[in-house]
Formats: C-alpha cells, structure tokens, sequence
C-alpha cells in the first residue's frame, strides 16, 4: 500500500522539463549609403548657346541633392555665367539658383546676396524677371522677421514701375509674397523709398494697361487682405 502511495505522489508531482530550441544568431546586416556621384556641367565645352541650354536641361533632370553638390554646381553656374551674353541662357542658369535653393544645408545667405546685387545691375528685362521669379523661392527660406525679407521687398518696388509687363508682373508677385510672409498691416508703408502703403501700391497697378500685370496686381492683393 505505501508502495502505491509512493508511485502516485511521484506521478503527481513529476513534470517534464522542456528544453526551447536556441534561437538563431540575428546577424547585423551593414548598408552602405552610396556616396552621391559628382555632378559636373562642363559648359565650357559648349560651342553654342543651344549646346548649353541642353546641357543645363540635363542638369534640371538631375539636381544635386547634397550640400556639397549643389554648392559645387552653383560655383561653375555663377564662373558661366560672368562670361555669359545669351540672354536665354542666363535665365536659365537663374531659374536653377531657384532649384538649388531647396537643398538642405545650402547656403542661401550667399545666394541671396547674390541675387540681390544682380537686381542691381541687371539691363535685360527678361533676365531680370526671372530673376525677381527666383527671388520669389528663395525669398521662402528665410524667416519673416529676416532682414532679407525687407531688402527683397526693396529690390521689387524699385522695379514695379519698370517699363517691361514681365518685369511689372513678377514685382507683384514678389510684393505679394513678401507681403504676406511679413504679415504686415494693409496701410504699413512699402519701403523707405515708397512711403505710401502696399495697398495703395498694388492699387495703381489694378488699372495697368497690360491684363497680366492687373491679374498679377490682383493676386497681390488678395495675399495682404
């Protein structure tokens, strides 16, 4: 009888250990960022302004997405561009400072700078619309209080009254823009050198003799109200 006892409590009281299977060893799996291939334009090989429109084109398709790399094609598109005649050519080397102000970490201190001593001395009424159309973008990168913001609204009211619809059209598109970044009162005076408001200032342009500068006028407005 105990010996029964004995087996039952052993049966009981028994249990069967149950070894997991080792878990396989997760190997680290290293990835390797490729490095960004260098970008070089090598206009100086073109024979003809036809030949560097294409090659900028090709540059559009494929714009540097690295600080480095944007830096390095701005420093060849500013060197072409001092020796540069083509008007068109010229807008579109303009038109891409645009673009490569989008690249985190860019300087666009420099570019503005840049920009702003152009608008300066610029003479062609084509280069010099796209480059207030750029100043447009780069204008975005900066905070509203930025200094920068005051000298852009600066440089479009010098020009509003430019005698080209081009010019007259991307002026209020910029005063829009900076107008509204600025968050500034309807009846705030426009600049040191206009010293009525931007209301009034879009206002004369509402009546233009040219329907694209009204609708630009227009759209102005509708930014500060």
């Amino acid at each position: 009888m105990a010996a029964k006892l004995k087996k039952r409590a052993l049966a009981e009281f028994s249990y069967v250990v149950t070894e997991e299977p080792p878990q396989p060893v997760k190997k680290l799996r290293l990835i390797h960022q490729a490095t960004p291939p260098v970008i070089s334009l090598n206009l100086s090989s073109s024979n003809s302004p036809q030949e560097t429109i294409f090659l900028l084109c090709k540059l559009e398709e494929s714009m540097p997405i690295d600080k480095e790399g944007a830096e390095g094609i701005y420093n060849e598109l500013v060197e072409h561009l001092i020796g540069e005649r083509d008007s068109i050519v010229r807008c579109k080397i303009i038109s891409l400072f645009a673009r490569l102000a989008l690249v985190p970490g860019f300087n666009t201190q420099l570019l503005a700078d840049d920009l702003l001593n152009r608008l300066n001395s610029e003479t062609s009424h084509k280069v010099l619309s796209q480059m207030l159309v750029s100043a447009k973008t780069v204008s975005q990168m900066f905070s509203p209080s930025s200094p920068y913001i005051q000298r852009f609204m600066r440089a479009a009211f010098k020009n509003v009254s430019n005698s080209d619809h081009q010019v007259r059209k991307s002026c209020l598109q910029l005063i829009g823009c900076l107008a509204s970044c600025e968050q500034q009162r309807k009846d705030t005076p426009a600049s040191p050198d206009w010293p009525v408001s931007i209301q009034e200032v879009l206002t004369r342009y509402i009546s233009d003799e040219d329907p694209r500068v009204r609708c630009s006028a227009f759209e102005a407005m509708a930014c500060i109200i």
